[in-house]
Formats: C-alpha cells, sequence, structure tokens
C-alpha cells in the first residue's frame, strides 16, 4: 500500500454528504481512494457525573483533539478542563477513557503524547489531571481499564484495575495498596482477563471472568485480596473447555447476597446462574429451556427492592415460548414467569429492563398490531400493563435488538429510541411521550443517557442548526418539550469498490477489490484496515471472523493486533462455514501420492478452527479418506448437520458408478459415506444450495430423469427423497431458498414456461406465487427476501417491458404488487432488495427515468415506497449495489460520480421518522 493511500484512509471517517427534507439520511463510510471535506463531530462520550452539579466527558476539537470536558448542563458551564495531551496529539477513540469515579477522584487512562495509555486521575473539587504511574515506562501503553471502588480490607485501602503488560498473559489485573499519605505501591495478579466483563466486589473479594494463564477457558473467578498478598482462583469450572461457559453480566444482588450472571454450556444452553463464590455455590438457579436449548434472551438482569425483598427481573424464554419477562429471587422456586405479554412463538422481548419505584420499566411487544412499547411491572401478572401506545398501528418506539440507552432520573424512565428520537415516561400515560423537537437528528449511538443538574445529556446530531456533526445536547428535565445542543465543540464541517459487507458484531466488514484490503468500521472512525491481500468476504463465528485467500484463512476479533493467518500454510483454501461451535473449511492438505510435497493436484481435507493455532485442527487425512474422494469446494455444496457435515463429492475410483453426489463427514472420526447415489450411474446430481429447516434439509439436485427439481434429506439414505416434481417436462431448476414460519419459498420454473414462486413444508409444493402464462414473470435468477409475513420478489411486466416488485404472504391468489415505483414507464428490473428495519419493509435499488437508478425504502405500503436518497445527481446512476445489513445499518456500495465506487451507509433509525412525515 502506498503512503497516500496510508495518509488518505488515516483522514477518512463517517460524514454526511447529502440530506434534504424529502430523503433519509446515507453516509460515505469512507472515501478509500481521496479524500473531500466533511462536518467535523467532537464525538462525546463517556459521561460521568461526579458532582450533583457536574459531569466529566471525553470530546475532541481541532485544536486540543480529545480531552476531558466538564459541563454543568449548561452552554456556559462546559468547558475543556484538561490539556494532558498538549496539542491535537490525542485523537484516538479510546484516550482519554474508562472514566471510573472513585470517592472524589476519577481515575481514567490517557496519553501525554510521551508516554502510552497510562492511569490518570482527576482531582474532582479542582478538576485538575495527574498521571498515576507510568506502568509500562517509555512510550509504552499498559491500557489500563476497569478501575474499580477502594476496599478496604483489615485496615488497609486497596485500589485494582486491569492493564497491559510485557509477556504472557497479555492482560493482569494490578492491585494498588493506598497509604494514609496517599502513596501507591503495586502488587501484580498474573491471569487472563476478560476485558469485556465488568469486575464485582463481593464479600471483600473481587470476582470477574478469567481464564489460567495458557488457556481460554474463561470461568468465574476470585481475586483474593490480604494485606501481604493477592492470589487469584477459579471458582468453578463450568463448561470445560477451549472457550469456557461465555459468561456475562455479573451483578450482586442482596438478600441473600449473591452474584447473578449468565452462563452457557452444550448440555443445558445459556441459562442464568447464582455463586455464593464457591464451586459448590455456583449453578444454574433454574434452568426455564430443559435440554441443550437456551432460556436468556438479552443478558439483562435488573434488581428491585419489591416488599423488603430483591427481585431480579430478566428476559427469558422456556421450551416452545419465546422471550418473556421473569423474575428470580434467586431460587429455583422462586424463579417465575412474571406474564406471558405476547402468547406464541413471537414472544414479547423485554429490554432495557430498569428499576423504577417499587418494579421496573421496560420496552415490550404484547401484539404486532401495538408494536414495541413501554410496559411497567411491579412483579406480578396483574401489575404487568402497558403504560401507552405511544407509536399507535404497530410502530412501536424500536424493533428487536436494536442498540440503545436507558436511564432513570428524577422519577422519569428516559429511552433513545431505534430511530434516534428521545422519549420520557413517568409511568402514566398521559406522561409518556417524546422529549423535544429541537434537534433534527439524535445519533443512535452506544453513549449512554447520563444525568446532571436537572438535564439529561445525550449525544446528537442536527443539520438545521448550522450544520454539525455529533455533539454533546441536553434535555431539560423540567421543560420535556426541549431538545437542544449543549456546546458545538468540533466546528465546521476514486474507486476502492467494496466486493462485500459481513455483519460482525454490529460492525460491518469489507473488503476492496481495488486495493485488495480488509477493513472493519468503527463507531466514531473511519474504517480500520485489518489485512492487505485478495481476502474474500468475512464469516463470523463468535467473537472472531475469518477471512481467506487462494492459499490461507486468517483470524480477527476485529482489531489490528488480533488479525492474523493461522498456521500451518495452506496451499489451497476453498469454502469456509462458521457454526456456534466452530468454523469449518476446506484447505488442499491431503497429499493423495504420498510424496510429502502439497500441490494443486491434491485434494481438500476438511478442518475446524475456533481462531486459535492450538484449536486448528485437521477432521480429515489419507488415513479416514480415500485418496480418490474429491469433495467440492464451494460454499453452497456443504452445510452442518450435528455432527456431520453434508458434501458433494465424488470418488474417482467409482465415478462411472456415482458421479458428484451427496457424502457426509463424521467430524468425530473423519471418515466419509455416500449418503445416496441420487442419479444412479456416471451421471452427477451435482446437489447445492443446502437449506435447513429443523432437522431437515433442502436443496436441488438432478434425479433418474435428469430433471433439477426440489430434495430433502435427513442424513440418511432413505431420508434423501426428492420433494416434488415441479417440471415434469424439464428442470425446474429451483433456487433463492428463503424461509418464513418454517416454510420453504422458492423459484422455480413451471410446465408452462413462467418463474413462479413455490412453497413446501417438506410434503409436496404448492404455489405461492402464480403468473400462469401471462405477461409478466419473476425475474431470471431473482433473489426471495422475507420480511415479516412476506415474500418479496422482482417480477417483469414482458409487455411494458417495466420492472415491479411483488409479494406473497403464502397462498399464489395473495400475490400483490408493490406500488409506489413508477409503472408507466420502463426500465432496468429492482435489484438487491433486502428486508429494511420494520416488518414487511424492504430496501432496495431501484429506478426512475429522472433519477436514474438510486436507493430506494418501503414500509410495505404503497404510499411508504419512496426513493430513500440521490447520491448521484440527476439521473447519472449511484448504482448501489451489495446491500448488506448490518446491526442498524444498511452498507452498500455506490458511485456519487465524484469519489467513485466506494463504500456507503444508510443508518435506518432514519426512515420511518422520514417516511412518518409523509416526506414534507
Amino acid at each position: 500500500m502506498t503512503s497516500s493511500f496510508i495518509r488518505i484512509a488515516t483522514l477518512a471517517a463517517f460524514w454526511l454528504v447529502f440530506y434534504t427534507a424529502a430523503f433519509a439520511q446515507v453516509s460515505q463510510v469512507a472515501d478509500l481512494n481521496t479524500g473531500i471535506s466533511r462536518p467535523e463531530s467532537s464525538s462525546p462520550n463517556e459521561y460521568t457525573v461526579v458532582s450533583p452539579s457536574k459531569a466529566y466527558f471525553r470530546a475532541c476539537d481541532e485544536e486540543f483533539g480529545c480531552e476531558v470536558w466538564k459541563t454543568d448542563g449548561s452552554t456556559a458551564g462546559t468547558v475543556r478542563i484538561t490539556d494532558i495531551c498538549p496539542g491535537a496529539c490525542n485523537n484516538s477513540a479510546v484516550s482519554p477513557g474508562n472514566f471510573t469515579l472513585i470517592g472524589t477522584k476519577m481515575y481514567l487512562s490517557a496519553s501525554d503524547g510521551q508516554r502510552g495509555n497510562e492511569p490518570w486521575v482527576i482531582d474532582v473539587a479542582t478538576d485538575t489531571a495527574s498521571i498515576v504511574v507510568d506502568l509500562l515506562p517509555g512510550s509504552g501503553s499498559s491500557s489500563p481499564q476497569q478501575f474499580k471502588n477502594a476496599i478496604n480490607i483489615d485496615g488497609t485501602v486497596f485500589l485494582y484495575f486491569s492493564q497491559i503488560a510485557p509477556g504472557s498473559p497479555a492482560r493482569r489485573t494490578r492491585i494498588a495498596r493506598l497509604s494514609a499519605a496517599g502513596a501507591l505501591t503495586f502488587t501484580d495478579t498474573a491471569f487472563d482477563w476478560n476485558g469485556s466483563i465488568d469486575w464485582v466486589a463481593y464479600n471483600g473479594a473481587l470476582y470477574g471472568v478469567a481464564a489460567p494463564t495458557g488457556t481460554q477457558n474463561f470461568e468465574l473467578s476470585k481475586l483474593t485480596l490480604g494485606a501481604a498478598s493477592v492470589t487469584v482462583s477459579q471458582v468453578k469450572d463450568i463448561e470445560p473447555g477451549v472457550e469456557g461457559a461465555r459468561i456475562s453480566e455479573l451483578k450482586v444482588s442482596l438478600a441473600p447476597q449473591k452474584i447473578l450472571f449468565f452462563a452457557s454450556t452444550l448440555a443445558a444452553g445459556r441459562e442464568l446462574y447464582s455463586s455464593d463464590g464457591t464451586s459448590a455455590g455456583t449453578a444454574i438457579i433454574a434452568e426455564q429451556n430443559i435440554g441443550a436449548a437456551s432460556s436468556s434472551c438479552s443478558d439483562e438482569i435488573t434488581p428491585v427492592l419489591i416488599q423488603n425483598s430483591v427481585v431480579g427481573f430478566f428476559s427469558s424464554k422456556t421450551s416452545g415460548s419465546n422471550c418473556e419477562l421473569f423474575r428470580t429471587d434467586g431460587t429455583a422456586a422462586g424463579t417465575t414467569l412474571v406474564k406471558d405479554i405476547f402468547p406464541g412463538v413471537t414472544g414479547s422481548k423485554p429490554m432495557e429492563i430498569r428499576a423504577f419505584g417499587a418494579g421496573v420499566v421496560f420496552v415490550a411487544e404484547d401484539s404486532d398490531a401495538v408494536g414495541r412499547e413501554f410496559w411497567r411491572s411491579d412483579g406480578t401478572s396483574a401489575g404487568t400493563t402497558l403504560i401507552r401506545d405511544l407509536v399507535p398501528s404497530g410502530g412501536g418506539v424500536t424493533p428487536f435488538n436494536f442498540a440503545q440507552s436507558a436511564l432513570v432520573t428524577s422519577g422519569f424512565y428516559y429511552f433513545r429510541a431505534f430511530n434516534g428520537d428521545l422519549f420520557r415516561t413517568d409511568g402514566t400515560s398521559a406522561g409518556t411521550r417524546v422529549v423535544g423537537t429541537n434537534l433534527s437528528t439524535v445519533e443512535d449511538s452506544n453513549t449512554p443517557l447520563s444525568a446532571v443538574n436537572g438535564v439529561v445529556l445525550y449525544r446528537a446530531r442536527s443539520f438545521n442548526q448550522g450544520g454539525f456533526g455529533e455533539e454533546p445536547a441536553r434535555a431539560p428535565i423540567a421543560n420535556p418539550n426541549t431538545t437542544e445542543l449543549l456546546k458545538n465543540i468540533a466546528g465546521d464541517v476514486g474507486n476502492s469498490s467494496p466486493s462485500g459487507f459481513a455483519d460482525f458484531q454490529a460492525r460491518a466488514v469489507f473488503t476492496t477489490f481495488d486495493t485488495f484490503a480488509t477493513y472493519i468500521t468503527q463507531p466514531t472512525a473511519a474504517p480500520l484496515q485489518l489485512a492487505v491481500g485478495n481476502f474474500s468476504p468475512a464469516v463470523a463465528s463468535g467473537n472472531r471472523f475469518y477471512l481467506r485467500t487462494f492459499s490461507d484463512i486468517a483470524v480477527s476479533d476485529g482489531t489490528v493486533p488480533g488479525t492474523f493467518e493461522l498456521s500451518p500454510d495452506f496451499n489451497q483454501i476453498g469454502a469456509v462455514i462458521a457454526t456456534p461451535f466452530g468454523t469449518y473449511f476446506l484447505a488442499k492438505t491431503r497429499d493423495v501420492n504420498g510424496d510429502g510435497d502439497l500441490d494443486f493436484s491434491d485434494a481438500y481435507d476438511l478442518w475446524r478452527t475456533d481462531g486459535t493455532e492450538a484449536g486448528t485442527v485437521k477432521i480429515t487425512s489419507r488415513q479416514t479418506l480415500p485418496d480418490t474422494l474429491v469433495l467440492s469446494d464451494r460454499n453452497d455444496e456443504l452445510i452442518i448437520n450435528g455432527n456431520d457435515v453434508l458434501i458433494a463429492g465424488f470418488d474417482i475410483a467409482s465415478f462411472s458408478n456415482n458421479g458428484l453426489e451427496l457424502y457426509r463427514i463424521d467430524t468425530t472420526t473423519g471418515t466419509a459415506a455416500l449418503v445416496r447415489d441420487i442419479a444412479p450411474g456416471a451421471t452427477s446430481s451435482d446437489p447445492n444450495g443446502f437449506t435447513r429447516i429443523g432437522s431437515t434439509i433442502y436443496f436441488r439436485a438432478s434425479g433418474n430423469s435428469n430433471n433439477r427439481e426440489l430434495w430433502k434429506t435427513d442424513g440418511t439414505a432413505q431420508g434423501t427423497l426428492q420433494v416434488a416434481d415441479i417440471n415434469p417436462s424439464g428442470s425446474s431448476n429451483p433456487e433463492s431458498f428463503v424461509v418464513l414460519a418454517n416454510t420453504l419459498y422458492f423459484t422455480a420454473t413451471s410446465p408452462d414456461g413462467t418463474r413462479d414462486i413455490y412453497q413446501t413444508t417438506g410434503t409436496g409444493v404448492a404455489l405461492a406465487a402464480d403468473f400462469g402464462a401471462t405477461i409478466n414473470t419473476v425475474e431470471s435468477g431473482a433473489r426471495l427476501v422475507v420480511s415479516g409475513d412476506r415474500v418479496y420478489f422482482p417480477s417483469i411486466n414482458q409487455t411494458e417491458n417495466g420492472a415491479r416488485i411483488y409479494y406473497t404472504t403464502g397462498a399464489a391468489a395473495s400475490v400483490q404488487q408493490l406500488g409506489g415505483i413508477p409503472s408507466t414507464q420502463p426500465g432496468p428490473a429492482p435489484e438487491h432488495i433486502i428486508a429494511g428495519p420494520t416488518a414487511r419493509s424492504v430496501v432496495f435499488s431501484g429506478w426512475d427515468a429522472a433519477n436514474g437508478r438510486e436507493l430506494w425504502y418501503s414500509d410495505g405500503t404503497n404510499a411508504g415506497t419512496r426513493q430513500v436518497s440521490q447520491i448521484a445527481p440527476g439521473a447519472r446512476h449511484s448504482n448501489p449495489d451489495k446491500l448488506t445489513r448490518v446491526g442498524n445499518r444498511i452498507y452498500f456500495a455506490a458511485n456519487d460520480t465524484v469519489t467513485g465506487i466506494e463504500p456507503w451507509v444508510l443508518d435506518v433509525d432514519q426512515l420511518d421518522r422520514v417516511f412518518s412525515n409523509g416526506f414534507e
């Protein structure tokens, strides 16, 4: 990569490139080959209330970079208090950071430009900052995290936090003893630490999630703080093995006092646990979803004092039901369903549960007609009620699984919704409302809400007050009609050809064709370049994702240090498929001639990796597979089926007998067996397009008649059957498999020659959309898209040469055309349809004569179908391509005719706001 590209990529960041009242917000992710001006953002975060009238936060400006600011809730009282790194040198996303108030001191991690990220402290009374200690002398960073409150044990006061340290393990917890004179002495405890899980203080000790040195078995662990020593021990090995129990959400309950957390095992799935700090006293409280299925829905538990007893509220599901509100007193008998708010398989999916009076307030859904709204509960079924249907007609304040932020302050529950609106409730219908309209857009970010001196602080973006980026904003508690800018801190305002976007923990990973590089988006900065090379789109599994070149496979945790190529060096990489239990891939490592020199004439073996060198193992070998067995290297020609991998393959030694057929690889023994010779003789059935519904796997294959039809298998010969001969006179060639309500939908060619939509539950097929011998036909190669209770697809009117979007709800007679797209003119078909942010909504690349091909959105109604943006001027076509949903954003490639084909992003939070206002 050239130095000029590095300079440009470093300067690039998220910026707004177009907005009018008629369009929703679209932003260019980064111009990876050139640079243009953009609106600056101070990117406020780390709001920390340090006194009743003062809060600290981190913000950035051009002159001083990122520093610590304070506010009393007024513009005049919002000022920068530090210049820890003189000039604008502190401009990373992590420095300063990790703000933690301990007594009258606020500890943080920061760099002064000479030393790396080290622990600093600010005296709240004087707003003065000083370094605590340079733990890694020189420019190295100890990057301290998770400072904790002081604990007094036997007269000795301890402070503790984690830091990066040289050697192994890479992160350790450092204990500081505080003398009466304020001097600190340090003791290291060497163990691997999970930085994403907050530690808790319990019974004079510290508990967190750690792994014995040299392992990845992260489990509940204990730090014992003695007067002269510090020791660490594992409380209980809940799930022995490589990845441990994946513990999250440590909370300490009261009366009785216990540690509550969620953990996972293969035998019991993800469940709620409690611990008294001993191995014997650490167990599942009550297994809600019996067997290997999980009951945990959101890993969120909220302790509340009700009638002198502490009750923990959480979202859980039982066998045969979905997520609902539960309560627990820490015992199995006291863990019960509060209320089945949305009976059936949908569930109400409670989230953002917060203590409120003698109960909780949360967001949940009781029907499709109402949507997700504010609820409250006192712990009884009768006392669990909808507060108000604030967004009528099923809109709701948020869909499920969007990153939200809630705050309880001054008797109000504040909630930032998925579209950026700020809501609040006092627990009554009349007191439930949207807060202010002064800011046109509230940026949906992970920055939590905070409150100080009678105002709620949050992070906002506006375009009607001079055009500023992300800045601190305020909502006066006494005046719910107002939201306004707190202070505008930051001030003003070639083709990379991204080849694909993949979802990794609500961040987008994509590769570029022209630069052969892999990037990952960051919340407030330019995309981070992780690797250089001709990498494929990412395949995500757990807390890692995988990339492949022609001959290597790389693993990444989304950071540069955590991105590396696995060993050994492979000669050639084939298909890569991720599962919750590991990532499988094919590599040419089977030395078929036994000469010890792997080359392209050798055969694929099946491998499995957990993302570590030690956990990368070969499943098959010359000892388990015949040298003559050739495995397919296409991703759509293999699928995981329990402990087996079903894959297309053929045996050279018996090719004349069975051709390319369906094989089963036992992942425990590495042996393979032919499942069924679907097309007997030398003819190949060529099975591919594997799609699972429950224990049944559907695929297309050519049978006895050599016609390509729909098949299904359970992994056995007798369970491998043709579902139907849809087109007896030729091949129906089924494709574009999607699943809706345990029913498979797909396109296929009917006997009359038109391409129609079919459905099946495993026995026979039925038409879901029949155009008959009319002028309409499903577009060849059309991709079906499920949104809500509809299956959408593009279709062609052959007389008009026009393009339309249709949908079906399952019956052939239910087919309807989606209106709102210009229908009186011929033009290219809608492309790249994907599901939108709400049920029945879709986003797609659409065309009209005046504006060319641009991004369109529909809420599923004719009136709610409209062009989203005008990226390229006039009718010059931005050609949105490769649309991919990642969290609450849709990423795509587009060309604004100025910067070339670059990655773009649509904030779906904006769609409902713009469309609900009728584009006015």
